[in-house]
């Protein structure tokens, strides 16, 4: 799986998040984003939908007005999961 991150101006304090994914694999994958590593407080707006194998998702979240670590992961398969900075 294959995630980009590429930072926009406005959208908020600390301005808008755009998010591409594209499933390089063959088995279904999601993606979403957590405001904590326990992965309790999902951030509005940080999530796709189940994506199929090959196919791909995007979505706009709105980044934190200061600097801390976001958590995402695959609802489907919870082992696959990373960690976003924000600085």
């Amino acid at each position: 799986m294959r995630v980009t991150l590429k930072k926009a101006a406005g959208g908020g304090a600390a301005g808008s998040v755009n998010v591409s994914f594209a499933n390089t694999g063959r088995a279904s994958h999601t993606l979403t984003i957590y405001s904590d590593e326990g992965f309790t407080a999902k951030v509005p707006g940080g999530d796709t939908a189940v994506t199929p194998g090959g196919g791909s998702a995007s979505f706009v979240f709105v980044a934190p007005a200061t600097a801390t670590s976001y958590h995402y992961r695959c609802e489907i398969h919870t082992s696959m999961q990373g960690m976003i900075e924000f600085r």
